[in-house]
This record gives C-alpha cells, sequence and structure tokens, in this order.
C-alpha cells in the first residue's frame, strides 16, 4: 500500500523548492535584465528543482524503504537521472550559447539573426554531446565492469541431502575471496562519469562552503545595516572617490607599462593581481555603503536569522567534517557517528531520522552552491561567469547552472556512501554503492575515501583564506597603497 505522507512530500517539495529557486534568481539578477530571458529563467529553476530533487530523492528513498511506502523509486530514480543529465549536457549549454551569442550582438560583435543563433547553439550542444559520448565509450570499454568482492568455498561436493546440516560440504571446507564480474549498463556507466566530474565541483566549491556559509551568516550579523547621517554618507563616499581615483591613476601606469614593450614578469603579473584585488574590494564597499544609506537600519529581524543560522550552519559543517574524518577516512576503524544519530533518531519517530537525512544532504548541496556562487571558475584573480547579487547576467545562470546540476549527483552518491549505514537496502545503495562502488579500478577511489582526504584539507585552506580575507576587507586602502609601493 501506498504511503499518504509520501506521496504528500512528493507533491509539496518541488513547490517548495520553486518558491525557493525563483527567490534566488531574483536576488542574483541583474535589475536591468529583470524583465529580460523570463523563459530562460523559468527553464533554469525548473533545471535546478531536477538538481535539487535528485538529493532529497535520498531520504525520500530512505523512508520509502523504512516503512515500506510502496512508491516506484527505481523508476523515480532514472527519471530523475535522465533529467539532471538532459538539463546538464543539453539544454543549459543550450541557452547558455543562445545568450552569449545575444551579448556579442549588444556589444557590436555584429547581427546575430535568429536562426544562426538557433543554429549555432544547436551545433556547440551537438559538439559537447559527442565530446561526451566519445570519452564515455572510452572508458566504457576499460573501466565498465564491476568487481564484486565474494567469498569462494573450495571443497568437495557429495548430494546435499547426504551432506552434514545441507551444506553441501565435505571437511575440510576452505574459503578464498574473489570477484564476479559483470558489465554495467551504459545509462549506469553515464551517470558514473557525470559523477567523477561533479567530484572536482564537490570537493573544491563543497570545502569553500564549509568554510564560507558560517562565516558570511555570522559576518552579516555584525555589519548588518545600521543607519547613517547624511555627513558620515558623505565622507565615506568621498574616501571611496578618492580612492578610486588612485586606483585609476595606478590602472593607467599598469596598463601604460604593459603597452610599452617590456618582457612582462612574474612581478608585472602580481601586481596587476593586486590592483584587480583592490578594485573588487572598493567595489564591495561602495555597494555597501549605497546599500545603508538607501536602507537605513533594515529590517531588524533579518540581522537575528543570520546570527541563528551562522550557529546552526556552523553545526551542520563541523558534523559534516567530523563525519568524514570518523566514518570514510579513519581506515579498519568506522565509527557510525550520524548514521547512528539517523537510526536513534528513526526509534524515536519513523521520519525523524529520514528528516535529519535530508537536512545534511540538502545542506550539503547548498555549501557546493553557495561555495560555487562565492568562489566561482577563476584563472588565478580572474573570474569567469560570477554570481553577484543584483547584477548577474543570464549566461552567468546557465554556466552555473551546468556546474550545480552535475555537483548535485555527486552530492547525491557522496550522502549514498556517507550514510550507507543507514540507507541501506535502498535502491540509491544499489547505484552508487554496489555497482559504481564496484567499477573495476575506479572503486579504489572510493575504497580508500580519496575525495574526504582531499576535501577536508580544503576546508582547512579555505578557513585560513577566509581569516586573511577578512583582514584584507577592514583596510583596503592600506592594503592597495602598500602593494602599489
Amino acid at each position: 500500500m501506498v504511503d499518504v505522507v509520501l506521496i504528500i512530500v512528493l507533491c509539496i517539495t518541488p513547490i517548495a523548492l520553486s518558491v525557493i529557486n525563483a527567490l534566488m534568481i531574483i536576488h542574483y539578477q541583474n535589475k536591468v535584465e529583470a524583465t529580460y530571458a523570463i523563459p530562460t529563467k523559468i527553464i533554469i529553476a525548473i533545471g535546478l528543482i531536477v538538481g535539487e530533487c535528485c538529493v532529497l530523492m535520498l531520504p525520500f528513498d530512505v523512508a520509502n524503504t523504512t516503512v515500506n511506502g510502496g512508491l516506484p523509486t527505481s523508476t523515480l530514480w532514472k527519471a530523475v537521472y535522465i533529467a539532471v543529465g538532459v538539463f546538464a549536457i543539453a539544454i543549459f549549454p543550450f541557452l547558455f550559447v543562445w545568450h552569449q551569442n545575444d551579448i556579442t550582438d549588444l556589444t557590436g560583435g555584429g547581427a546575430v539573426s535568429t536562426v544562426k543563433r538557433v543554429v549555432t547553439s544547436i551545433i556547440t550542444v551537438l559538439i559537447i554531446i559527442g565530446i561526451f559520448a566519445v570519452v564515455c565509450i572510452a572508458a566504457y570499454i576499460f573501466f565498465g565492469v564491476a568487481e564484486v568482492e565474494v567469498r569462494r568455498l573450495d571443497s568437495g561436493l557429495i548430494d546435499s541431502e547426504a551432506a552434514p546440516n545441507g551444506t553441501g560440504c565435505i571437511a575440510p571446507c576452505g574459503t578464498r575471496p574473489g570477484y564476479v564480474s559483470f558489465r554495467v549498463s551504459p545509462v549506469l556507466f553515464i551517470i558514473t562519469v557525470i559523477d567523477f566530474v561533479g567530484y572536482v565541483i564537490m570537493i573544491i566549491f563543497g570545502s569553500v562552503g564549509f568554510a564560507s556559509v558560517p562565516y558570511d551568516l555570522f559576518y552579516g550579523f555584525i555589519n548588518r545595516p545600521h543607519a547613517l547621517s547624511e555627513r558620515i554618507y558623505t565622507e565615506q563616499k568621498t574616501k571611496i572617490y578618492n580612492e578610486a581615483v588612485e586606483l585609476i591613476k595606478w590602472g593607467k601606469d599598469l596598463r601604460d607599462h604593459r603597452r610599452s614593450g617590456d618582457r612582462k614578469t612574474n612581478k608585472d603579473r602580481m601586481k596587476y593581481n593586486k590592483w584587480r584585488v583592490a578594485v573588487d574590494l572598493v567595489d564591495q564597499r561602495y555597494k555597501q555603503l549605497e546599500l545603508l544609506h538607501s536602507n537605513p537600519g533594515g529590517p531588524i529581524v533579518i540581522g537575528w536569522v543570520k546570527l541563528i543560522g551562522g550557529f546552526l550552519t556552523t553545526i551542520f559543517s563541523v558534523c559534516w567534517i567530523l563525519h568524514i574524518l570518523l566514518y570514510l577516512i579513519i581506515p579498519n576503524k568506522k565509527i557510525l557517528f550520524l548514521n547512528s544519530m539517523f537510526i536513534a533518531m528513526n526509534e524515536a519517530w519513523t521520519f525523524l531520522g529520514t528528516i535529519a537525512y535530508g537536512l545534511f544532504a540538502f545542506y550539503l548541496l547548498c555549501c557546493v552552491i553557495l561555495g560555487l556562487f562565492k568562489f566561482g571558475l577563476r584563472f588565478f584573480c580572474v573570474h569567469f561567469y560570477p554570481m553577484e547579487k543584483g547584477d548577474t547576467p543570464i549566461t552567468s545562470f546557465a554556466f552555473n547552472a551546468i556546474l550545480i546540476m552535475i555537483g548535485a549527483i555527486t552530492v547525491t552518491h557522496f550522502c549514498t556512501v556517507a550514510f550507507s549505514t543507514y540507507a541501506e537496502n535502498t535502491d540509491a545503495a544499489q547505484v552508487f554503492v554496489e555497482s559504481i562502488g564496484s567499477l573495476r579500478i575506479l572503486r579504489y577511489f572510493f575504497t580508500y575515501s580519496v575525495y574526504g582526504m582531499v576535501l577536508l584539507p580544503l576546508v582547512a585552506l579555505f578557513v585560513l583564506c577566509i581569516c586573511k580575507c577578512h583582514r584584507i576587507k577592514q583596510y583596503p586602502a592600506y592594503y592597495y597603497e602598500s602593494e602599489k609601493a
């Protein structure tokens, strides 16, 4: 019999996620483009819902298994996997190229007809699919075999009815380790390829999120808007103006030096990078000043919500870090930790542990998303397709949505492995633990928890970087003036 509670959750979850994604897009979109490309924004919101549902399917799968809900979660997983792949490989790249051509048109790159834009976008998507197919086929030939570890029984054989206890074994009996090999389905291997790409996204941006999400909330409370007098506003604006004039002069000096034909050295590149950092800091200070002036005091409740959120997210981040260390990294000494907590909560109430499991899984996805928005795709100090509050173009939305969709698959896999004791016997465990976790050669990546060994040091590194950046933000003028000298 199908459980009514699961049906209600299945209906409510997409609606709640729709509201969250709509608010996120409104918060980040360029105010000038508020009414621009609305169909694209709707498609991006739908795609993000699919990626988020991929992660939230984990607690749903556990609940369905626990109460024998009768829902076909195996079929739902296949539908979600296919939808995530289509959005990540075809739909979002199409939207990205489509609007990239639109930007070329607006910036004087020549009139780009609608037909040409459609053809260019389709060709680009076909090239991406072709490259992805070649990679998948080549990898499938070499790594598409799962090797499941078994214990082999060595003995003579007689009639099972005549054997003691019906074992069919004649003493002396012996066992030895062995493997049963079988080739996984192509669809499952495609998920594996996306999954491995997503591990790079999850490790980098997830570590940023673990460190930055609590910090940003505490920092938001400490620096919550306060009413500014006109005198202070004018003084601060004049100070920022003078700093901007100095930065313009400094930038012209760097430009003249680059055009002089002299050989560029590492010192020159470092000066340019420091100038870019100083420009970004002054720009942030100006936006913060205008926010304080236009919204004096601000809603008081928001500041306190950030404080409470800072404490809660700190608890989540610390628990995740400890769980990765204790359950995944320490060899032969697995401490169940959060698994034990979820099991105990389920004993108190059937769905309590499932809710907690969902919160931890969704928090990891939020850390990946917010880490991506904060750090983004960078090459040294050059930031490609950044997500900026109130100033994000549609191309940045499409590009970052691709990374989020790929990362969602990996978050699903990672949570299934991290909570394998609690989520055993689920359809997700059969896919990620028993099948993908047994692939030839690739299984060692999971057996030795390579991702955890990389993620934890990166979290420590980003904590140190955030502390360093916090000091710089307090004294931006002294910082770039000393570097300029």
